[in-house]
């Protein structure tokens, strides 16, 4: 691996793309000055730590590539053809934000550690306003300064883009209120309303209240990070749309994350309005005093086609009408500790769109939606230990979900279900965990039977993984196993009380890979000696070192 560019490639005088991306280069020799051609250095490579100061001399120079935290040397404003820069701000001439005032060809910029700034006059000294070619634009603060709010708001008041501005990214801002150009942009007053598809608030610690973005015609991408001080998203975030309009009319993604105080999402609070009529993604990670999400997620935004909640410990239930959402394909909910009911018990509509359904770590959790899903593909239900229509919801899983390919049932009390017309034809991975935390009520005889009703209603020709955790106390492994043979390639097992591995192990012609954890009645030795047994059979595929006692 090159660790030092040769001298000889500073004789190449009219090169103009130079790539040590795939070296371990830590430092670029001073010649590289030599190359006056060169228009695209991509020196993006970990090992990197520096840039030589010479860099400045290559006034061709159109693209720079380098990994996140190289210093760039100083004066880097005399490369004026750059179109790209991650710029960080020091105190040091040759290092201040007016370096960038002659960059005019900058298309993408990103500009850090704006805590540097000393004040309005040297922010505009940025002429951002200036760079009528920018599209992409992220101001960060050092989240860990401790500096004073009131520069923070004037130096961002003086950085205004320009309406070209595609994608904006605010982070690490301290100020109480955002700029006067983002209200200006909120409310549809200046030009800069047609041009922003995503926007980015990260880290905006003194904030209280969102910008009314909900006007922005173009909008698609919206990620709201860490906004530590907004307790509600009132109606004023949708803007002021007259009766019959839309609010936030193209946005495709919502983010929340790290919203950790915020209460209440409130509705538009106008009659006839839509809201976000194109919504395909909802997600909302970390907003711990959430308790609830807004009816209109299921009455307007009937394109949505994810949703994605975790780690809300307040909330407590969805809206009804979760069947409404004809689109809606990927529906995820972990963590959400006090949630009891994801559907209206009173609800049977078809979820016609659905393909992947994966719930966790919800212990409150009594019911989850037993609507038709034939598009349904992959389940995966993890500790919900208060469940109590599980016996129900795999009934109908069986019925009218033929397409279903992974199931994971671990964590859930016991469920009993015989229903003749279970057809898993297509299923190619099943894990069942069963513990002693299934009700007491039924015997381990019963449960051992369920499990292999399962295994039965598997087709052979199907199932290629296979993950089950049992009980100790059972002596034998469940009986349908070894019918399984014409397509599982991975088999786990854990906690068996089998005294011995059955001979049938070595008729598992397509394994692969063997898991067995937790068989304490076995004698090591003898297990050993299966394992090889095994391990060596001419019809076996079995990979080394892919079994664990």
């Amino acid at each position: 691996m090159i660790k030092k560019l040769p001298d000889s490639i500073s004789e190449l005088i009219h090169l103009r793309n130079l790539n040590v991306s795939r070296t371990r280069v830590e430092s670029l020799p001073t010649w590289i000055s030599k190359l006056r051609n060169l228009q695209t250095l991509n020196a993006s490579t970990e090992s990197l730590r520096q840039l030589p100061s010479t860099l400045k001399n290559l006034s061709r120079l159109r693209h720079l590539y380098v990994c996140h935290g190289v210093e760039l040397p100083a004066e880097i404003g005399r490369l004026t053809y750059l179109q790209g820069l991650k710029f960080r701000v020091g105190k040091d001439k040759g290092y201040r934000i007016e370096e960038l005032g002659n960059l005019n060809d900058l298309k993408k910029l990103s500009i850090y550690n704006l805590e540097k700034v000393k004040d309005k006059e040297e922010a505009q000294k940025a002429k951002i306003s200036q760079k009528r070619k920018l599209t992409e634009l992220s101001f960060e603060w050092d989240a860990d300064r401790k500096g004073e709010v009131k520069n923070a708001e004037a130096v961002l008041d003086n950085l205004e883009p320009h309406s070209g501005v595609k994608m904006l990214k605010i982070a690490g801002f301290k100020g109480t209120a955002f700029p006067s150009w983002v209200q200006k942009m909120a409310h549809g007053d200046g030009s800069l309303i047609g041009g922003l598809i995503e926007i980015t608030l990260s880290g905006c610690q003194g904030c209280e209240k969102i910008p009314e973005l909900g006007q922005l015609p173009n909008l698609k991408i919206l990620s709201l990070r860490r906004l530590s001080r907004v307790r509600r998203i009132n109606s004023q975030f949708y803007g002021n749309i007259n009766v019959g309009g839309d609010s936030f009319p193209a946005l495709e993604t919502l983010l929340l994350t790290g919203m950790f105080e915020l209460e209440k999402i409130e509705d538009a609070g106008q009659k006839g309005r839509r809201v976000f009529p194109r919504l395909k993604s909802l997600k909302i990670y970390g907003c711990h005093k959430l308790e609830c999400l807004p009816s209109w997620l299921f009455d307007k935004a009937l394109g949505l086609k994810e949703m994605d909640v975790r780690n809300c410990s307040k909330l407590s239930a969805l809206p009804d009408h979760l069947d409404n959402l004809n689109s809606l394909e990927s529906l995820t909910i972990k963590g959400c500790q006090n949630l009891k009911s994801i559907v209206n018990p009173e609800s049977r509509r078809e979820l016609t769109s659905l393909c992947s359904l994966e719930i966790r770590e919800c212990q409150k959790l009594t019911d989850i939606v037993e609507s038709h899903a034939p598009s349904l593909k992959k389940v995966s239900l993890v500790e919900l230990k208060s469940l109590g229509n599980i016996s129900k919801f795999l009934d109908t899983l069986g019925q009218y979900s033929p397409l279903l390919a992974q199931l994971t049932i671990v964590g859930v009390p016991t469920f009993i279900s015989y229903y003749e017309k279970w057809r898993f034809n297509n299923l190619r991975k099943l894990e069942i965990g069963v513990s002693m935390e299934w009700s007491s009520r039924i015997s381990d005889a019963m449960k051992k039977k369920t499990v292999d009703f399962m295994l039965q209603s598997c087709r052979r020709s199907s199932l290629g993984e296979l993950k089950l955790t049992g009980l100790e106390i059972w002596d034998a492994l469940p009986k349908s196993i070894p019918h399984l043979t014409a397509a599982l390639y991975s088999l786990e097992l854990e906690n068996f009380g089998v005294t011995e591995l059955p001979k049938w192990f070595e008729g598992l012609s397509c394994l692969k890979k063997l898991c067995l954890i937790k068989f304490s009645k076995v004698d090591t030795s003898a297990l050993d000696e299966a394992l090889h047994r095994i391990a060596g059979a001419p019809h076996m595929q079995l990979s080394k070192n892919k079994y664990g006692i």
